[in-house]
């Protein structure tokens, strides 16, 4: 037997301490931040009883600990058993020390009376054992044996089942949260913390399948009783190992989703037709939902984000267009600006550039009496971003103002 029953093994306390470590990176960022956004409130909830669970499951067995059981403890106790109650213990202990959510008061008081009235129906009980053995009665009574058979029963065949789809459900609860995000800031989130704990609470489902022990099963006898077996061994001992799993790959899943959520993202944004162009299609389609035309679904759904940030119908590819319209409307706030400026700004393949970007969202959004639609109030100093454009391609000073623009857009007719 390794870790646990029986000698223990070198390796034992190196798991302990990775387990602890691998929280390390995401209370540090926590710390750091001084919050808790990016983290779901149900995703933390979840974890909360899952990690319990454990622990009073060990906890029970440990010191209901009978010379004729053979779980994890062995008579007399061995630094393994002990090592197998701090690992249960490890994750109950440091998961709680999270800090405040940017959630609001009634969700966390929510959280808070689901996990106390957790805590007083599964742990709470067992501390009481601890304390006064004679509190279900004298050892060996039928009122203590009966009372062992049933929380034993409840926890082993109700609960574990329970925490382990629990643990499942944690994963579309953070995936949500993390939807949510913005592009390039994961706020509290550590994606350190994902990678880390996906790996090493891997390994450590794995040496829970070596360091308990369960009825001696030939494998003939194995296929003959069938799901009978993998059940009963899930019960008894193999609730630690697949919890484990669970939280190992629920921990791998939302570090894929969180780094290819921000590339994806991006991605998106880069595809995105110019601002001006969008604000006159926002323009155009609220004159004529104001003139009571009919508009087509698509539309419809441009018109529905128009308060936001614009969302292009998956089905259309409106950026070639959007920007020939574009061109033809901003004409006159465009013929004095530099080639150069011009071809990153309104070419059909290229992505909107990061300059031509800012000076785009420089101009207001007023829209002019004659047209309807946004044009930048600003066009008739022309001559000035002909002078800024020139000076940023040859002269030191005309870098330093155009970094002044891209630091502070609102002065722009200043420079």
């Amino acid at each position: 037997m390794v870790f646990g029953s029986g000698p223990l093994a070198p390796w034992g306390p190196i798991l302990i301490l990775l387990s602890g470590a691998s929280y390390l990176p995401q209370l540090h960022r926590i710390w750091v931040h001084g919050n808790c956004q990016g983290i779901s409130l149900g995703y933390l909830l979840l974890n909360l009883i899952s990690a319990p669970e454990h622990f009073t499951t060990g906890f029970f067995i440990l010191v209901n600990h009978k010379g004729g059981t053979d779980l994890f403890v062995e008579t007399p106790l061995t630094t393994g058993d002990w090592l197998n109650l701090a690992q249960l213990t490890l994750n109950s202990f440091i998961i709680c020390l999270w800090f405040p959510s940017d959630n609001r008061t009634g969700h966390k008081l929510g959280l808070l009376t689901v996990y106390i009235l957790f805590t007083l129906i599964s742990i709470i009980p067992f501390f009481i054992d601890a304390i006064d053995h004679d509190f279900f009665g004298p050892r060996g009574s039928s009122d203590r044996n009966w009372a062992e058979a049933f929380f034993s029963g409840w926890h082993m065949m109700l609960m574990h089942p329970i925490v382990t789809i629990l643990a499942l459900v944690a994963l579309p609860c953070q995936a949500r949260a993390i939807r949510a995000l913005p592009v390039g800031n994961v706020k509290a989130l550590s994606l350190l913390r994902l990678l880390t704990q996906g790996v090493v609470f891997s390994v450590v489902a794995i040496s829970w399948t070596m360091r308990v022990k369960f009825m001696d099963l030939s494998f003939r006898d194995v296929i003959a009783y069938g799901w009978l077996t993998v059940v009963s061994w899930y019960q008894m001992v193999g609730w630690a190992a697949v919890n484990n799993a669970v939280f190992a790959l629920v921990q791998r899943s939302l570090f894929c989703l969180a780094r290819n959520w921000g590339v994806v993202k991006m991605a998106d944004r880069e595809r995105e037709p110019l601002l001006g162009a969008l604000d006159y299609e926002s323009a155009r389609l609220s004159r004529r939902q104001r003139q009571g035309s009919s508009e087509s679904p698509s539309n419809q759904r441009r018109a529905k984000n128009q308060q936001g940030r614009y969302v292009s119908p998956p089905e259309q590819q409106p950026v070639s267009a959007d920007v020939t319209t574009t061109s033809n409307y901003l004409n006159k706030g465009f013929k004095e600006l530099s080639p150069k400026l011009r071809t990153d700004a309104v070419a059909p393949d290229a992505p909107v550039a990061s300059f031509s970007s800012k000076l785009l969202r420089a101009w207001s959004t007023t829209p002019t009496e004659e047209h309807n639609y946004p044009l930048p109030p600003i066009y008739h100093a022309t001559n000035s971003f002909s002078v800024v454009f020139r000076d940023f391609r040859n002269t030191r000073q005309g870098r330093g103002h155009a970094r002044q623009l891209f630091k502070y857009p609102d002065r722009l007719g200043e420079l």
